[in-house]
């Protein structure tokens, strides 16, 4: 015959393990139903994210890699009145772009294609900031210049 140990009465949790074992039912409730972990993560974020009215600007400034969401958004603010002028950024070409102009490839640069995307949706307003910038820590650095 099998001979059985003797258990001593159970121990309770104690309060460290409580809040795991809780913390560990609530993670996989979160994961396990997906209602509850898309209003919980909606929730979090937010609380992380601070959305001020628009108010009047005397011009929206599109970075040089915003595209074609940049450019709706700008028609938006500018439809809402907000603005009534649009500034891009000048957009210089790169290698791969210096070769398709080399071989006589037609080139529009980033800045040209938001300009038309602009005026496809109504905005008539663009100015074209004439230094070209390789990216966000030069546009910080152009910008108040062009402002002045």
């Amino acid at each position: 015959m099998h001979e059985v140990a003797e258990r001593g009465p159970r121990q309770p949790l104690k309060a460290g393990g409580r809040v795991a074992l809780v913390l560990a039912v609530g993670a996989a409730l979160v994961v396990a139903v997906p209602s509850t972990r898309v209003a919980l993560l909606q929730g979090i974020g937010s609380t992380l994210v601070a959305e001020d009215p628009a108010s009047p600007a005397d011009v929206i400034v599109l970075t040089t890699d915003g595209g074609g969401p940049a450019a709706l958004e700008a028609a938006d603010l500018v439809e809402a009145g907000i603005a009534t002028r649009v500034a891009v950024f000048a957009d210089p070409p790169d290698a791969v772009d210096a070769e398709f102009i080399r071989r006589g490839l037609p080139y529009e640069d980033l800045a040209a294609r938001s300009i038309r995307l602009l005026n496809a949706l109504g905005v008539r307003n663009v100015v074209r900031i004439g230094r070209a910038v390789g990216g966000t820590e030069d546009e910080g650095q152009v910008l108040p210049q062009w402002c002045d």
